[in-house]
């Protein structure tokens, strides 16, 4: 289950969250999530942590996660973002 902070955090609600995981760990979907923030919310900061994001992805891959579905979970995580969070 998600923490209320990571809730709190991106202005979700947690049952959101939880119902939209991909059948991932919590850590798989929050990383998934909170890469799509920076993408989708702090694009114009990139240079301020595209380091964080490839360690992120790097770390979803050594979670046993193929390439190709790292991408989709992230597409999906963004997709996410763009309807739920607000401002």
């Amino acid at each position: 289950m998600f923490h209320d902070q990571l809730a709190q955090a991106l202005n979700i609600s947690l049952k959101d969250l939880n119902d939209e995981n991909p059948s991932v760990s919590d850590k798989v979907w929050a990383t998934g999530l909170v890469v799509a923030v920076l993408r989708e919310k702090l694009a114009s900061q990139h240079c301020e942590w595209e380091l964080m994001e490839k360690k992120a992805i790097d770390w979803l891959e050594s979670q046993n996660i193929q390439p190709l579905y790292s991408e989709k979970l992230l597409e999906k995580a963004t997709n996410f973002i763009k309807n739920k969070m607000v401002a």
